[in-house]
């Protein structure tokens, strides 16, 4: 399978038709804005990331469960569910989102390695509402 490698091709263009002037200019610009460029901006939202190492529970490959624990845990982090996709894999883990008006819960296991990735972002008003989500889903 080939990486997606960006504007890293050697030739100053890439496989998704940036030229290396374009590149160069995104870089100037970003070299050369203002220091309080980003006090300026609204916060767009909260994200809230977890590596979670030695997982202890019976239920790391249980699609069923997954699903159900990150479905309420957006309920009561107050987020309006759109859709969620889960799937399972062989011979073991889980991948899964809860897509939320407010943005998204995302969750990756590996349970041989009794290890779980949580990405959790919201642009909703409630300043907790990722860390609502995440106390509540307690793997």
């Amino acid at each position: 399978m080939e990486r997606a490698r960006g504007n890293d091709s050697g030739d100053g263009s890439s496989r998704f038709g940036i030229g290396a002037e374009a590149t160069d200019m995104t870089r100037h610009a970003a070299l050369s804005a203002p220091e309080n460029e980003s006090a300026r901006r609204a916060v767009l939202g909260s994200q809230v990331v977890l590596d979670l190492y030695e997982c202890e529970t019976r239920h790391l490959d249980d699609i069923e469960w997954v699903e159900k624990t990150l479905v309420n845990a957006a309920r009561v982090a107050g987020a309006t569910i759109v859709e969620t996709v889960f799937h399972k894999f062989a011979p073991w883990g889980i991948s899964g989102v809860v897509v939320i008006a407010e943005s998204h819960l995302a969750i990756h296991i590996w349970p041989e390695h009794r290890y779980a990735a949580i990405d959790v972002f919201t642009w909703c008003t409630e300043p907790g509402a990722p860390c609502l989500a995440i106390e509540e889903a307690r793997m």
